[in-house]
């Protein structure tokens, strides 16, 4: 989650040897060792993963204002892509705040 949050939609260069690395200081050693051993010296691209974050976000109890403004999306989206995974419950929603 937080290299889409951070380094969505770019390129990052993979570490043969992860420790100490920019990418480490990022993720952790023990996430940048799993891609070193996967993707040792490439760059590899980071996607936005926007609607699996939105999913998450809402199953960690996020509003909608919230979860738009953290993609920068506006709230119809955020409804629209939450609809499409099965997110989003008509009727319990008209009784959010959010």
């Amino acid at each position: 989650m937080l290299l889409a949050e951070t380094k969505g939609g770019t390129r990052v260069y993979v570490p043969k040897s992860p420790a100490g690395s920019e990418l480490a200081a990022l993720i952790g050693d023990e996430a940048a060792a799993k891609l070193s051993q996967r993707w040792p010296g490439e760059q590899i691209k980071i996607p936005v993963a926007r609607d699996w974050r939105a999913a998450a976000y809402r199953l960690a109890g996020w509003t909608y204002d919230e979860i738009a403004v953290r993609l920068g999306i506006d709230r119809a989206t955020v409804h629209r892509i939450l609809q499409a995974q099965e997110l989003v419950i008509r009727q319990l929603d008209l009784f959010r705040k959010d």
